[in-house]
């Protein structure tokens, strides 16, 4: 099993330095004072970052904490350039953000597996005496060193791509409902954080794919960092629909908490995570005795819901209409999957 790793810091990343520039001269038989010859020394390699899809963890570099691009090479003899450093192409998952830790600044967000992004530059190499002859030098014993390459201290945050966030209380069905729409098996138990990590799922359908992200139960003071917290809050921020899920009780009144509970959390994370696209999931129907009618029209009165759905994961009963009423809104003009 691979460790589930979505941040990682103090990492040293240094670009390669410049070949240094040389001194030589162009001896021939017909040529006995042919003047400078020394090349230019080649350029450093850079450390680039780009997207793999085969990649859902930063574990690579758990046991990397410095990585360092090839050095340019001296130059050579009869004006030629010195062969550059090779570049370091480092792979990522989707969606990871590259920090310099230092600055703060943020080098980079990974989007694509087709253009690497730069993150430290290789220093230009050096001179030769070639370049210094002039006419009143005709000889020159110059030239100059490489120069070094970016040196940074580097964090990676993973914010998981995924069209659809399913959030909800611990114990609300999330795994069981995460499991029966896409087919994957997860681990579900009767216990509190049973998803210790985001799981993510692709759904296939006529109009094309798109993801679910079941993340890990919140609770109270999530946005402080408790129970999983803070940590895993992050990797709804780039969804297009939140999908609340919320066990069915016989009281009305404890389903309403916790809903505000995990509206609560969100604002006090990010309030601009409520003005996304919501569906409402009442699952654990077939445990449910109650006036099924009466729970979601009171949800479906208070909150602006896209849609509002009683279900069960575990039965599979309104499995399918979900997902019709996710795919209406992933697939209409204007939606366009991550995928």
């Amino acid at each position: 099993m691979v460790l589930f790793v979505d941040e990682i810091e103090n990492l040293e990343w240094i670009a390669g330095r410049g070949g240094d520039g040389s001194v030589s001269w162009i001896r021939a038989k017909r040529l006995p004072k042919g003047g400078p010859g020394g090349g230019n020394g080649g350029d450093g390699g850079c450390i680039c970052v780009r997207a793999s899809p085969h990649l859902h963890s930063l574990h690579f570099f758990s046991d990397k904490p410095s990585l360092r691009a090839e050095n340019g090479r001296k130059g050579g003899s009869n004006g030629c350039r010195g062969p550059s450093g090779g570049d370091l192409i480092l792979e990522v998952p989707f969606g990871t953000l590259v920090w310099d830790q230092d600055s703060g600044e943020r080098l980079g967000d990974v989007m694509s597996s087709a253009c690497p992004i730069v993150i430290c530059k290789g220093g230009r190499g050096g001179k030769g005496n070639l370049v210094f002859r002039s006419s009143s030098n005709q000889t020159p014993w110059s030239k100059t060193e490489g120069a070094p390459g970016e040196v940074r201290k580097i964090r990676l945050e993973l914010r998981s791509i995924a069209d659809v966030g399913c959030i909800g209380l611990p114990n609300a069905g999330k795994s069981t409902l995460f499991s029966a729409l896409t087919g994957l098996p997860v681990r579900i138990g009767d216990y509190p954080f049973t998803t210790l990590i985001p799981n993510l799922g692709v759904l296939s359908t006529p109009f094309g794919p798109w993801t679910l992200a079941d993340i890990p139960g919140l609770i109270e003071g999530a946005h402080l960092g408790k129970g999983l917290g803070i940590r895993f809050l992050r990797h709804i921020s780039r969804v297009k629909a939140l999908l609340f899920v919320l066990e069915l009780k016989e009281e009305l009144s404890e389903m309403k908490k916790d809903f505000e509970l995990l509206l609560g959390q969100l604002k006090e994370y990010d309030s601009s995570l409520l003005q996304k696209e919501m569906f409402l999931v009442l699952n654990k129907v077939d445990c449910f005795e109650g006036d099924r009618g009466a729970v979601v029209s009171f949800f479906r009165s208070n909150v602006c819901f896209r849609c509002a759905l009683v279900l069960s994961g575990r039965t599979g009963e309104g499995i399918s209409e979900l997902r019709r009423c996710l795919e209406s809104f992933l697939f209409t003009p204007g939606c366009t999957s991550l995928q």
